[in-house]
């Protein structure tokens, strides 16, 4: 609570922001794990487009399966009734 009576909320405080000076092999190896850092999330973002894709593709391949064993299943019925009928 300040002078007038407001209550102050954390949200409302300063950020206080602390900064060290590290000690240039500290702040080379810091450089390093930033750049494998940045190079993970490259390759974590090109991962999942590319689970995307692949999941797009495998849906895909199960419509046209289904597709086609209904045609299969229907090919074989007027093929048993050929048959039966002597047609064949």
């Amino acid at each position: 609570m300040d002078n007038s009576g407001a209550v102050e909320t954390f949200e409302s405080q300063p950020a206080v922001v602390a900064t060290q000076v590290l000690p240039p092999e500290e702040a080379i190896k810091l450089e390093e794990l930033e750049a494998v850092m940045k190079q993970l999330q490259a390759d974590l973002h090109e991962a999942r487009s590319r689970n995307i894709y692949l999941t797009g593709l495998i849906e895909d391949q199960k419509r046209l399966a289904i597709m086609f064993l209904k045609d299969c299943d229907s090919m074989a019925f007027v093929l048993f009734i050929f048959q039966e009928i002597g047609g064949l």
